[in-house]
């Protein structure tokens, strides 16, 4: 596994360079919801904490047990797993070879239910619960989150479109006398994808183009270290991006390969690129 997390993390060095600058302005922007306790919420990209640069690398790992039918909801487990490379860079392994722990690592479980509400349109509440664990502290966290989106999903000519909106909810509590945390996200989001005219593992492949804007009306308090202290600011973020992926998921295990991209997130104070995986919402 770690050699997979190191390669993936040369990728990510090559395509997504991160620069004092650029780590100085997210630790500012993001301080209040970039904690390893909330990496199931976030994406995969390069992040500051503590002063520190952090890699996190989201697998959203799920299994579609049914599709709705008959009146009844589909049903979806969902397993997402999160980990977390400190100050890692791709020539530390000429020195020092492949890191042989990880700094940060995050397990939930859930499931996620699939309501058909006609025109396209789907509500798709679930509930995930897990563990963290980050190995410089020796500190562990306890992961809690529910979420109800409404998505539309539909065809129009060689392209299918998205819309997607919801509202997110996510707790910690971390072990021992730290405290606990808690954070509420909106969001909404438009994608695009179109077909390639070519094959990827015996799939037709596409390429998709999203716009997607989140905004954090409750912000963490104590112990995750607020950006600004006693500050009233809600935090808007937006994020442009592309991905890479097939019309029908390529299965290896029975387990679908998530699609790939690269986005552009900004906002007040924030201005980074970020790695993506699986679907950008």
């Amino acid at each position: 596994m770690s050699r997979s997390v190191a390669a993936v993390a040369v990728v990510v060095n090559v395509l997504v360079p991160c620069t004092p600058a650029a780590a100085a302005e997210l630790r500012e922007a993001e301080a209040d919801v970039v904690h390893f306790a909330f990496a199931t919420q976030l994406g995969s990209g390069v992040y500051a904490v503590n002063g520190r640069t952090l890699q996190i690398y989201r697998l959203p790992v799920s299994w579609r047990l049914s599709e709705p039918a008959d009146g009844r909801p589909g049903i979806r487990l969902r397993l997402p797993v999160t980990i977390g490379l400190y100050d890692f860079e791709p020539r530390d392994m000429i020195d020092s070879g492949i890191p042989e722990r990880l700094d940060t690592l995050s397990v939930a479980g859930g499931i996620e239910l699939d309501f058909e509400l006609g025109g396209d349109w789907h509500l798709l509440p679930y509930v995930e619960a897990g563990r963290a664990w980050e190995a410089a502290s020796a500190t562990d966290a306890t992961l809690y989150s529910a979420a109800l989106h409404l998505h539309r999903e539909w065809e129009r000519g060689d392209q299918l479109r998205r819309l997607y909106t919801g509202i997110v909810y996510a707790g910690v509590d971390l072990d021992g006398s730290l405290g606990t945390a808690d954070l509420l996200k909106v969001e909404a989001g438009a994608e695009s994808r179109r077909p390639l005219g070519f094959d990827l593992a015996g799939e037709q492949a596409d390429s998709g183009v999203y716009l997607l804007a989140e905004w954090y009306p409750d912000q963490p308090e104590q112990p995750v270290v607020r950006s600004a202290e006693g500050s009233n600011d809600l935090p808007f973020q937006v994020e442009i991006g592309v991905t890479l992926g097939t019309t029908e998921p390529v299965r290896v295990w029975g387990l679908p390969l998530p699609r790939v991209g690269l986005a552009y997130r900004f906002g007040e104070g924030l201005s980074v690129y970020r790695l993506v995986f699986g679907a950008p919402f």
